[in-house]
């Protein structure tokens, strides 16, 4: 009986952790990444954004922001492994998608796309605060 009581207050607080880790994060926009990942947090609000971004991956990344339409708004330089920049941008409201377009190609010969590998997000850009 008491393994059955501890699995009913067990699973209630793992779907109240999922739901917080859910919640937007607050604060200056930051975007982490890694190979084959990007992850976007902060707040993203129209007009002058200083995005901080951090590249924790083994290779050379680079941001790519375009609009819903897919016209490139601004790309950043290669951020090199373990480094990080902040980049600013002049946003509208709306939703952008970041990404990364690297293709590198392996001692095989094979090419690797970072995009089709999944290195994409979307971020939605409110209105001013």
């Amino acid at each position: 009986m008491t393994g059955r009581m501890t699995s009913w207050f067990i699973l209630p607080l793992l779907l109240l952790g999922a739901c917080r880790s859910a919640t937007p994060a607050q604060g200056a926009p930051t975007v982490d990444l890694t190979e084959f990942s990007i992850m976007a947090l902060g707040t993203f609000d129209a007009g002058p954004n200083a995005i901080t971004i951090h590249n924790d991956g083994q290779f050379g990344h680079t941001l790519v922001i375009a609009d819903k339409d897919g016209t490139v708004i601004d790309v950043t330089g290669v951020i090199a492994p373990g480094e990080s920049s902040v980049y600013s941008v002049n946003l509208n409201p709306g939703t952008y998608e970041l990404s990364c377009r690297i293709v590198i190609q392996t001692g095989e010969g094979q090419l690797i796309d970072h995009y089709q590998e999944g290195m994409l997000t979307a971020v939605e850009v409110g209105a001013s605060s």
